[in-house]
């Protein structure tokens, strides 16, 4: 069960960071 739980954190994460990034590369388009 708690490795289950860490596998979903894991991929949250992964899923947050890759959020982030496209956010931050659609954010620098625009101001530029």
């Amino acid at each position: 069960m708690r490795m289950d739980l860490v596998k979903k954190y894991e991929l949250t994460m992964d899923q947050i960071t890759n959020f982030v990034r496209e956010w931050i590369l659609l954010k620098d388009q625009k101001v530029s």
